[in-house]
């Protein structure tokens, strides 16, 4: 899956309720400099066999709403930069404290999206 959706400029919105992510070892670069992306959700990602996360949302500079409510990456070797900082106000939703304690830095970070 790595490398998907990257270099997109022109996506705003990409929608992925049913794709199936649980066998995906790789997402390396999967949304990276999606620039015109504004929303994400991947609450439904199933990140649970992921290895490599390297610089998945890098570039995605108009990305003001990003849901990983069920991200797991305690298995990734490869995390650099999953989340680079953001100065545009991204609100990141998250109830997972192995993603948490990587961006806990984040003063964006809410733990209570459930509502959204």
């Amino acid at each position: 899956m790595a490398y998907l959706f990257d270099n997109c400029h022109e996506i705003t919105y990409i929608e992925l309720p049913n794709l199936d992510t649980s066998l995906v070892t790789d997402f390396t670069n999967l949304f990276s400099y999606c620039s015109k992306l504004v929303s994400l959700d991947l609450s439904k990602f199933d990140t649970s066999n992921a290895q490599k996360m390297d610089y998945m949302f890098r570039g995605c500079n108009s990305l003001i709403y990003l849901n990983i409510n069920k991200f797991n990456i305690k298995n990734g070797n490869a995390t650099t930069e999953i989340f680079p900082m953001y100065s545009n106000g991204l609100k990141i939703c998250n109830n997972e404290e192995s993603v948490s304690r990587r961006i806990s830095t984040y003063d964006n970070l809410n733990n209570n999206c459930d509502d959204e």
